[in-house]
This record gives C-alpha cells, sequence and structure tokens, in this order.
C-alpha cells in the first residue's frame, strides 16, 4: 500500500518518491523530515545532504525525535531500549556548542531502558523507571535539574532552554533558562497549581506561550484560561514547535494553535480524512515553519 504525503506551500521537500511506501509516522525538525514504514523502513528528506542520517544503521526504530534548533538532529529510539543518533549533525551542533562530540555520542550509546527521547538543544530520554536522562550539547548545561525528576511519564522540549515532564499524577515540571528566568519568570511556581496534565506544548522563542491539554479533555494556556473545551483527543495531542502546535482532537481531526497565523495549513488540514500521522518543522530553525501529515 501507498502513501500519499500532504503538505503545505511552506514545506520544501519533493515526496513523490515516497509514494511507494505505506508510512507509519512521520517526523520533522529544523530542516528535516524523517518517516517509519509499517514494515520497519527509516526515509528522511534534508535541506542539505551533508547532514543526512546513515539510514543503514537505523534498524528496529520505534520513534524518532528531530531537533527544530539544530539542522537534521535526529536519534531515533530503538526498539529494545537504547538509541542512535544522526552523526554528522551531531559533530556540527558540538561545534557549535563547543562541547565534544566523542563525551556527547559515548553518553547516547550508555543509554538503556528507555521509552521516550526527546530532541532539543539537549538530547532527553526518559526510562522504563520514570527517570529523566539529559545529555547536554552545550559546554553550559542548562538542564541539571531534570536529573532529579522521577515518576515521569511524559517529557517535552521547547526549541532551546526549556523541557518539561508530566508525572504519573499529571503535575508539571520543567527545566531551563526559558522556563526558570523567562519572560513570566519561573513557571515552575505557575504550573504547580495543575494537577490533570497529560500533554504540553511550548510555543514562542522563549517558551513565552505554552498550552496544556488536560484529562478532562480541555486545552487551556498556563494561566487556567480555557482555550478548547472538551474535544481532545487520547495519548500525545500536541504536535509541533515554537511557531505553531497542532493538536489531535476526539473526531481523528486536527486542530492547529498558531503562535502567529497558520490560517493556510487549517484550510488544507479540515479537508483532508483520516490523517495518520502529522509533523510540523521549520527551514533554518525559524520561518517559514511547514507542516505534513498522511
Amino acid at each position: 500500500m501507498s502513501s500519499i504525503i500532504y503538505h503545505d506551500e511552506c514545506c520544501p521537500f519533493d515526496f513523490r518518491d515516497w509514494t511507494r511506501y505505506d508510512i507509519e509516522k512521520l517526523y520533522a525538525g529544523n530542516d528535516c523530515v524523517m518517516a517509519i514504514t509499517y514494515g520497519g523502513q527509516v526515509l528522511q528528506k534534508v535541506v542539505r545532504n551533508e547532514y543526512a542520517a546513515m539510514l543503514f544503521y537505523w534498524n528496529n526504530i520505534k520513534s524518532i525525535s528531530i531537533s527544530q534548533l539544530f539542522p537534521a538532529l535526529a536519534v531515533g529510539l530503538i526498539a529494545d531500549g537504547t538509541c542512535v543518533i544522526a552523526k554528522r549533525p551531531l559533530i556540527h551542533c558540538c561545534e557549535v556548542g563547543n562541547n565534544q562530540f566523542e563525551a556527547v555520542y559515548e553518553q547516547l550509546k550508555r543509554l538503556r531502558n528507555i521509552v521516550e527521547i526527546v530532541v532539543s538543544d539537549a538530547i532527553f530520554a526518559l526510562d522504563r523507571y520514570g527517570k529523566v536522562h539529559h545529555i547536554s550539547l552545550w559546554r553550559e548545561d542548562d538542564y541539571v535539574a531534570v536529573e532529579a525528576w522521577s515518576n515521569i511519564k511524559h517529557i517535552v522540549a521547547g526549541n532551546q532552554n526549556s523541557v518539561f515532564g508530566i508525572t504519573n499524577s499529571g503535575s508539571v515540571l520543567c527545566a531551563g533558562a526559558n522556563t526558570i528566568c523567562g519572560p513570566y519568570g519561573d513557571l515552575n511556581k505557575t504550573l504547580q497549581a495543575f494537577h490533570n496534565v497529560v500533554d504540553i506544548c511550548a510555543m514562542g522563542s522563549e517558551c513565552e506561550k505554552p498550552l496544556l491539554a488536560l484529562s478532562d479533555g480541555r486545552i487551556v494556556d498556563m494561566y487556567g484560561e480555557t482555550i478548547v473545551n472538551g474535544h481532545v483527543g487520547t495519548g500525545q495531542i500536541f504536535t509541533g514547535n515554537h511557531l505553531f502546535t497542532v493538536a489531535k482532537m476526539k473526531n481523528e481531526k486536527y486542530m492547529v494553535l498558531p503562535y502567529d497565523n497558520a490560517i493556510s495549513v487549517s484550510e488544507k488540514l479540515s479537508s483532508t480524512s483520516n490523517v495518520r500521522s502529522i509533523a510540523v518543522g521549520s527551514i533554518g530553525c525559524g520561518y517559514p515553519a511547514f507542516c505534513v501529515w498522511r
């Protein structure tokens, strides 16, 4: 069975050669789109070929995370709880961050029992025991606090200097400069009022517009004001970046929640039925943001 990939006009990639694959899941980030087929094959599109992953080594991949900051920096979660990474983008971001590639790569290889992986300006890994591990991609480490977190069921990262952990009880923890000393001060104090959170998104270049999905089906802002009332789906609700987020609804439709203008995406999504997977990326870690779905 073949797949048709839909996208908005901002997307720079031609997916016609992917029509012969039956794609299960799409992923996107800075200058990159990846996919996992129902047969387990990993596909990739990149803006710059020098950052392409060596997909020969990407086997038994359960999920993928692509940085919204560093170009084509992608990490794959293998079914056995270990990880694989695109080395050439990692070398580039270590040079930018004045970090040692060998040290970062060795930390990644030591990860075990991982159930969720997230990449931004650091690598975050949630293990099956509810602990969060992180690998800093900069010489200065902004995320030491996450090592003390426990009973975490889901992790979400902003494009930089921000990461959130949702606990099994539905409370929210956060770390990174944009969440501790950003435009609205320490978000840990603001978010401690919530105890029924199932997902969170971090919009804004400084994480100034976080939205939360609650177990009662609502989407609210960080002060509890309702943005969407009672129609949110189950599982992971949000897919997006700092420019706009797409929320999964109960009726298998998707709602665009833009930081600014994303009306054309809303119109195209509303006319597409039975969306199986959706991903949001950007060109050069900025404008324009693009959306792909199938």
